[in-house]
């Protein structure tokens, strides 16, 4: 088995901090859309979730779709310390209890309420071996919203740095993410930028807003994009 797709998901959220769309029914209606979306591409399904919730519709959308799934819940004993510390329990508890992930060479993760639009596109081409992250900021953050792993860079390298999440510090999975990435290119290992600016589509959980891209702003972000992606391979 060569891909697969984990969905991390909390239905019913008890006392996370910084979050705003907290009702179960919303939250579950945004997971069933975007994998109704993902369905389109065949691959494998793990849908992770931390707040102990069976859903039924979920698990008869995933039953009738004939594709390979594991549906995957269990209490979360951390998300009141934040949601990186909840995505990041849900990694570890998908990547102990998932078969799929444990014979699939790429993983492609996925905030399970957000549909990434132009998901073909970013997962055309991958390499096994290499790890896909958009690293931003001056390489002072990353995008865990959407990347792409193995599981020799989980065990080793982000599952190590798991522990270093503290919020009230000001330190998120996306700086776990970030050190994990940072610390796998520099032992030689492959990396690279995902082949898009990646387009995502949902609400924001935090603030409970949706994404909005203006066609405008678009087209800006995938010429910048492109640029970024250009100097990181270019060797001037």
């Amino acid at each position: 088995m060569e891909k697969c797709i984990l969905l991390t998901a909390t239905i019913a959220p008890h006392n996370v901090p910084d979050l705003k769309r907290t009702d179960s029914a919303q939250r579950e209606n945004d997971y069933i859309e975007a994998i109704k979306f993902y369905l389109q591409f065949n691959l494998p399904i793990i849908f992770c979730e931390n707040s102990n919730t069976k859903s039924e519709t979920i698990l008869e959308i995933l039953k009738s779709s004939k594709i390979k799934f594991e549906y995957l819940t269990f209490k979360s004993q951390l998300s009141i310390e934040g949601k990186g510390k909840g995505e990041a329990e849900i990694l570890s508890y998908a990547f102990l209890n998932s078969t799929i992930i444990k014979t699939s060479t790429s993983i492609v993760k996925i905030t399970g309420r957000y549909k990434v639009m132009n998901f073909l596109n970013q997962i055309n081409n991958i390499n096994n071996g290499f790890i896909y992250v958009n690293l931003t900021n001056n390489l002072n953050y990353s995008d865990s919203r959407f990347f792409i792993l193995n599981n020799f860079f989980y065990d080793y390298y982000l599952s190590l740095n798991f522990n270093k999440i503290n919020e009230k510090k000001g330190l998120f999975m996306e700086h776990a993410l970030l050190t994990s990435t940072l610390n796998y290119i520099a032992d030689f290992n492959k990396w690279s930028l995902l082949n898009q600016k990646t387009i995502y589509e949902g609400v924001y959980g935090t603030d409970n807003t949706k994404y909005y891209n203006s066609m405008l702003k678009l087209l800006l972000k995938k010429f910048l994009y492109k640029l970024k992606i250009y100097f990181f391979k270019s060797n001037l």
